[in-house]
């Protein structure tokens, strides 16, 4: 059995600290406990064709874009499997055109990094009995973008906003609400099945290194 645990690498900049700091907070535990658990290699591993892997765990659509660069584009360039996961819909407590336009955004800044057009194929993968939505890029299959879809809500307090039932991974992390639901409908997750549904994640990408 392969005990290995990824490493993992937190990339921040003292802007995105100060003005996302809860929801940061809560994301960062939620990682590090998922990673902390031994990942056992599946079925599901890297594209052959691929130097190694990354996987990369964030908040909102912008987030590797802004704040793991040149980390993300160096992995991009050199070949690498690059799989991030956007655990929020980043709504900011608005509706599906405002947070579809920002996935659009992360998809077009993607294909720029790989220099290869902004075509994507959609699929949908099981995460612990759980539907997650995926888009490969179609012109470097290495690189895939998975949205989770949870409510972020309005403010920098992390506690929701009353378009998404003032949900937030702050107040399930902590305990104060038992279940979140994607903003689309697709999955409600309670703390254990979040947790269960990144390790699976991590299990199926079988990454080398993880970036939050």
């Amino acid at each position: 059995m392969d005990t290995t645990v990824p490493p993992i690498e937190t990339l921040t900049r003292p802007a995105a600290r100060a003005s996302r700091s809860h929801l940061g907070q809560a994301l960062l535990a939620l990682v590090l406990a998922v990673s902390s658990m031994v990942l056992v290699p599946s079925g599901a591993t890297a594209d052959p064709g691929c130097a190694g892997t990354s996987m990369y765990v964030v908040a909102h659509q912008d987030d590797t874009l802004l704040f793991t660069n040149p980390a993300l584009l160096h992995d991009v360039q050199a070949g690498l499997c690059v799989r991030t996961v956007f655990v929020t819909a980043g709504d900011a407590n608005q509706g599906e055109v405002y947070w579809a336009g920002r996935e659009d955004g992360a998809k077009a800044g993607y294909a720029a990094l790989a220099g290869v057009p902004n075509s994507w194929t959609v699929s949908s993968l099981d995460v612990a009995g759980k539907q997650v939505r995926v888009e490969t890029l179609s012109g470097s299959p290495g690189v895939s973008l998975v949205f989770m879809r949870l409510p972020e809500g309005a403010g920098v307090a992390g506690d929701g906003g009353s378009a998404y039932g003032f949900e937030s991974i702050k107040k399930l992390w902590q305990g104060s609400i038992a279940t979140i639901h994607a903003v689309d409908g697709s999955a409600a997750y309670t703390r254990a099945e979040l947790i269960a549904g990144l390790e699976s994640l991590m299990d199926q990408t079988q990454p080398e290194r993880i970036v939050t």
